[in-house]
């Protein structure tokens, strides 16, 4: 097999000579596009169970459950039957229509 004769590179530019690894580089590890998170859901205020406690708990020390009432924190009130909480504005205002 003949070899071939090259030409030598020209005296004014470098040789630079690289290994094969050389060439790889290591990429900057980028961080996984991060989909938007859901909206987690507030805490329950009080659960079923919490009410059917409740009432239970009413019925054995004879009160008579006549309403109940649950507000936004959690508070549970039960009104003795006869006697109905305090209408409020807006309640009366709705019945008129």
């Amino acid at each position: 097999m003949e070899q071939r004769k090259t030409n030598p590179p020209p005296a004014s530019s470098p040789v630079i000579v690289q290994s094969p690894r050389a060439r790889i580089r290591p990429i900057a590890a980028t961080p996984e596009p991060v989909a938007p998170r859901a909206r987690k859901r507030r805490p329950v205020p009080f659960k079923k169970a919490d009410l059917a406690r409740a009432l239970t708990a009413a019925a054995k020390a004879g009160f008579m459950a006549g309403s109940i009432e649950v507000a936004k924190d959690g508070t549970i009130r039960i009104f003795a039957a006869g006697k109905e909480p305090n209408v409020g504005l807006f309640d009366q205002w709705a019945d008129k229509l």
